[in-house]
C-alpha cells in the first residue's frame, strides 16, 4: 500500500493509486511498523524509505513523521527518509539523494546514490541460462526486431560490443565523478544486475559477469582507486607529442594507507616506452593529486595502442589502474584530392590542400581520380557513372539525428542511452567495425573505442534505410537501440556505374590526428586498385532524388518526371 498511496497519482509517474481515506492512514502506519520489525536485525536493513519518486510533498506529513519516529524507537541506528530524496526539509530525511557535488557541503565522506544508467543489448548468448519459470522476454523481443530488420545474425556481436561500450562509459564517468569530488567515498551504481528490458547492470540477470570481472571493476570503484585527469576526448596523441598527465589517488580503505609508493609506466608496441616514480605526502579519506608525469611519445609509421599504467604499493597491499591512449603518426600524407563546390558545411572546412573543380572539369579529361564533396548533384553522378570516385561527407539528407535524453547531450552519438525511456529510437548501443583496407592500420579490434570518440561524439550516423536498408554492409556500423533495430552506419561504400562513392558521417576534422589519418586512408583506398565497393547504390535513392543540375534546378528529364 505504500507505493503511491501516500499522495495519489503524480503527473509524471502516473501511479494510479487512490488517495487513502482517514481509516487507512493508520493501517499504513501499522504496515510500516510491521515492515521495520520484520527486518530489525537483518544486517542489510539499514535504510528505510516510505515510497518511490512521489515528489517533494505529501497530503499526510504527520503520518510520515509518525512513521519516522516509530522507526527510530524500534531501531535508533536506522536511516529513514521520505519518498523522494530528502529535498523537502519539512519531511523526514536522514540522508539526501543528490549528485556528488554535495561533498562540498558535508564534513565527512559522501556516497553517491543511484549514479546514472547505461543500457547494453539483451544478450542472446546467455539465452540458455533461462530455464523453468524464467522467460527471456527482452532477448526474445530483441530477436524479433533484429529478424525483421535482417540483422539477426549480428545479435551476438551487438551484445558483446554494447557491453564493451557500457564498461567504457560507466568506468570513465564513475572515475571522473570520483576524481572531481575529493570526499566522494564511493558510488552506488543504479543497477548492479540486468533486469529484463533494462540490461543496465555490470552483471547479468544471473549475477554473473558481463564484459569484465570483479577484479577489473574494483580498479574503478574499490576502496582505493588510481585516477588521471584525461577525459574521453583526450586520449588521442601524435607521434613526438609530450604526454602530460596528473595521477590522483582516492583512498577510503580501512585501515587507510600511510606511506604508499607509486610508480608508472607507458607501454606500447610491445615494449616499455617510458616509466617513473612519484613522491607525495599521502592524505587518506579523500581524493588527492599525487603528481604530474611527462613522457615523449615515440613516432611510428602506423597508429598503435599505448597503455599508461599506475601501480600503488604499501607492504603487501597493491593497487593498479591503466588507461588506453591511441598514437597516430605525426605526419600523414594525404593524396591529392579535389573539393567539389561544396558549401563547406562539414569537416571539409578544415582541409588545407584541397582545390575546387568545376562541373566542366568533371566532364573532361582533367577530372581528378577522387573528388571530395558534401553535396551530390547531376555532374557528380555523371562523373561517378563514367568511373569517377567520390568521398561524400554526409549532410542532413542522409543522417539520422536524435535529441539527447535526460539532458545528457555530451557525446550522445557515441554513448549508450542513459535509460530505457521513450522515444526508444533515440540512442545508440555501440558499433561494429569491419576489417577493411579503407581504415588502413587503424587499431580497432572490431569496435569503436576512444580512438573514434571525437569523430563520432557529436555526429549523427547515416540512415541506411535511405541507401538500401539492412542489405548494406557498412565498414563502421552504428547500433541502434534494440527496441527498433534501425540500420545505421558511419562509413559505407557503394558502386554506381563504373565508379563508386564512399559516404561517411564521421567528423574527420583535420586538426585531429585521427581525422587526418582516417581521411588519408580513405583517399588512398578510393584512389587505388583495391577499390571494390561491397554495396551497389539503389537506382532511386530518396536523399539523392532532389539533386540539382548545373543551373541550380532540380534535375528532370524531358518527360517531366524527376530523375533518380
Amino acid at each position: 500500500g505504500m507505493l503511491g498511496a501516500w499522495s495519489g497519482m503524480s503527473p509524471w509517474h502516473r501511479y494510479a493509486w487512490p488517495e487513502p481515506s482517514a481509516q487507512y492512514r493508520q493501517k499504513l502506519k501499522w504496515q510500516w511498523d510491521r515492515t521495520v520489525m520484520r527486518d530489525v536485525n537483518h544486517p542489510s536493513a539499514a535504510i528505510y524509505c516510505m515510497s518511490n519518486e512521489l515528489g517533494k510533498e505529501t497530503l499526510y506529513p504527520r503520518t510520515a513523521w509518525r512513521c519516522y519516529r516509530s522507526t527510530k524507537r524500534i531501531k535508533p541506528w536506522a536511516l529513514v527518509i521520505w519518498t523522494d530524496g530528502g529535498y523537502n526539509p519539512t519531511l523526514p530525511g536522514d540522508f539526501v539523494n543528490a549528485e556528488a557535488k554535495t561533498d562540498r557541503e558535508c564534513r565527512g565522506p559522501v556516497i553517491q546514490h543511484e549514479y546514472r544508467w547505461w543500457s547494453s543489448y539483451p544478450d542472446v548468448r546467455i539465452k540458455g541460462k533461462y530455464t523453468g519459470a524464467m522467460r527471456p522476454y527482452a532477448i526474445q523481443f530483441a530477436e524479433t526486431v533484429a529478424r525483421s530488420r535482417g540483422l539477426f545474425h549480428l545479435l551476438p556481436t551487438m551484445a558483446q560490443n554494447s557491453q564493451r561500450l557500457q564498461y567504457l562509459e560507466a568506468r570513465g564517468k564513475m572515475e571522473k565523478v570520483r576524481r572531481d569530488h575529493p570526499t566522494l567515498a564511493g558510488i552506488c551504481h543504479f543497477t548492479a544486475m540486468d533486469s529484463g528490458f533494462s540490461p543496465q547492470g555490470i552483471l547479468d540477470e544471473f549475477y554473473e559477469r558481463k564484459w569484465v570481472d570483479a577484479a577489473t571493476w574494483l580498479r574503478t570503484w574499490g576502496d582505493v582507486v588510481l585516477l588521471i585527469d584525461r577525459d574521453f576526448d583526450d586520449r588521442v596523441l601524435s607521434g613526438r607529442e609530450l604526454l602530460n598527465c596528473t595521477i590522483l589517488v582516492s583512498d577510503f580503505s580501512h585501515p587507510p594507507l600511510k606511506r604508499p609508493k607509486l610508480r608508472w609506466e607507458l607501454l606500447g608496441r610491445g615494449r616499455k616506452l617510458a616509466s617513473g616514480r612519484l613522491g607525495f605526502a599521502h592524505r587518506p579519506f579523500r581524493t588527492q593529486r599525487m603528481g604530474r608525469i611527462s613522457a615523449t611519445i615515440p613516432d611510428a609509421r602506423k597508429p598503435y595502442l599505448a597503455k599508461l599504467r599506475a601501480i600503488l604499493n604499501e607492504g603487501a597491499r597493491s593497487y593498479v589502474n591503466e588507461w588506453d591512449f591511441w598514437v597516430f603518426p605525426r605526419r600523414t600524407g594525404v593524396p591529392t584530392a579535389a573539393l567539389y563546390h561544396s558549401g563547406m558545411r562539414t569537416w571539409l572546412r578544415s582541409l588545407s590542400n584541397a582545390t575546387s573543380v568545376s562541373a566542366s572539369d568533371l566532364d573532361s579529361a582533367r577530372a581528378p581520380r577522387v573528388v571530395l564533396s558534401d553535396e551530390m548533384d547531376q555532374a557528380l553522378m555523371r562523373y561517378i557513372k563514367r568511373g569517377g570516385r567520390v568521398v561524400l561527407a554526409a549532410t542532413e539528407d542522409l543522417l539520422k539525428p536524435f535529441h539527447p535524453k535526460l539532458g545528457l547531450d555530451v557525446g550522445r552519438y557515441f554513448f549508450l542511452p542513459p535509460a530505457n525511456y521513450p522515444p526508444f529510437e533515440d540512442g545508440h548501443s555501440g558499433t561494429i567495425v569491419a576489417e577493411h583496407p579503407m581504415l588502413g592500420d587503424l587499431p580497432h579490434w572490431g569496435f569503436a573505442d576512444l580512438q573514434l570518440y571525437r569523430p563520432i561524439a557529436e555526429s549523427p550516423p547515416i540512415d541506411l534505410l535511405a541507401l538500401g536498408g539492412s542489405s548494406v554492409k557498412p565498414v563502421i556500423r552504428a547500433l541502434s537501440t534494440y527496441f527498433v533495430g534501425h540500420p545505421l552506419a558511419y562509413l559505407a561504400e557503394f558502386s554506381l556505374g563504373r565508379g563508386g562513392m564512399i559516404i561517411t558521417a564521421l567528423d574527420l576534422n583535420q586538426s585531429w590526428p585521427e581525422g587526418r589519418y582516417i581521411l588519408s586512408s580513405i583517399l588512398r583506398y578510393a584512389s587505388g586498385r583495391s577499390f571494390h565497393p561491397a554495396n551497389r547504390l539503389r537506382p532511386k535513392v530518396p536523399a539523392l532524388a532532389e539533386m540539382k543540375d548545373d543551373d541550380g534546378k532540380a534535375g528532370r528529364n524531358t518527360t517531366g518526371k524527376r530523375q533518380g
